[in-house]
């Protein structure tokens, strides 16, 4: 009898568990026991840590140190600190720190066309640090992404206004990897789904605070009505990937030209749950 009320329990489970997920859940399955790197080799620790900071904890006199040794390129004509500075430390207490982030490792490709132009910041909301953005000087392709951070909660597509992207969202590290199609210049058709290996580097990285991950997004999107948080925010034509469709992409199931996989895509926008954390993961 106990073992007929036990079978009858687990059909139950198998039943309803996966129609609720399905309703509350949009991301890409995760790989058990997976543990979470830096793309950096010289990093000290894991998103959403970088190089011994953090935001939502880490402070402004943290960033100064930091950035005053993995090579900050002085920018003539702009400010390095801006917004509110603390007048006897001269930290950032509202503002933001501007800077290139040069750090180099030896085989790498970089990018050094924008080299006097401050790209990455660090902004900083009460003297602690709100979220950390990199934009890519080193050459990092889309699958290292995946190999150091695992598979993303959810995928998005963009095409289109000259470039081709794959943005990766990580809930729980809160963190935003956007991979940019290389191979443009060369002839639009180029790109195919079957090549996401060989042809998407990483453009930009973007770590957030708790608080961050959840504030309004800056969008360019005409048809938001209701602000979405910064972590999960569309983009003007940002096109959401199934699971299913994703793991289709990656195993080479799938021979089709980037546009028109872009095309087939849903307009529908499809925002994920944000954890309620307070800590950085895994403390």
């Amino acid at each position: 009898m106990h073992r007929t009320i036990h079978i009858l329990f687990l059909l139950l489970l198998g039943i309803i568990v996966p129609s609720a997920h399905i309703h509350s859940q949009e991301t890409t399955p995760e790989p058990p026991n997976q543990e979470i790197q830096s793309i950096f080799s010289e990093d000290t620790c894991a998103p959403p840590c970088w190089f011994d900071i953090t935001p939502g904890e880490s402070t402004s006199a943290d960033v100064a140190e930091l950035l005053a040794r993995i090579c900050p390129i002085p920018i003539v004509g702009h400010e390095f600190e801006q917004g509110t500075l603390d007048p006897e430390t001269g930290y950032v207490i509202d503002g933001e720190y501007q800077f290139n982030f040069c750090y180099r490792e030896d085989g790498r490709d970089n990018y050094d066309y924008m080299r006097y132009i401050p790209s990455s910041s660090i902004p900083i909301h009460n003297g602690k640090i709100d979220s950390i953005r990199l934009f890519m000087h080193q050459y990092y392709t889309a699958p290292e992404a995946l190999t150091a951070f695992g598979q993303p909660d959810q995928v998005r597509f963009h095409w289109g206004y000259g470039y081709i992207i794959i943005d990766f969202i990580y809930l729980e590290l809160r963190l935003r990897v956007i991979s940019e199609f290389v191979g443009w210049l060369d002839e639009e058709r180029d790109c195919n789904v079957a090549k996401i290996e060989e042809y998407f580097v990483i453009h930009e990285l973007t770590y957030f605070s708790p608080e961050a991950a959840i504030a309004p997004g800056h969008t360019t999107r005409q048809d938001i009505e209701t602000p979405q948080p910064a972590l999960i925010v569309y983009q003007k034509v940002d096109r959401y990937v199934p699971p299913e469709v994703w793991e289709a992409w990656i195993n080479d199931e799938v021979d089709m030209d980037c546009i028109d996989a872009w095309r087939g895509l849903s307009t529908e926008m499809i925002l994920p749950e944000i954890p309620s954390a307070t800590q950085t993961p895994n403390q």
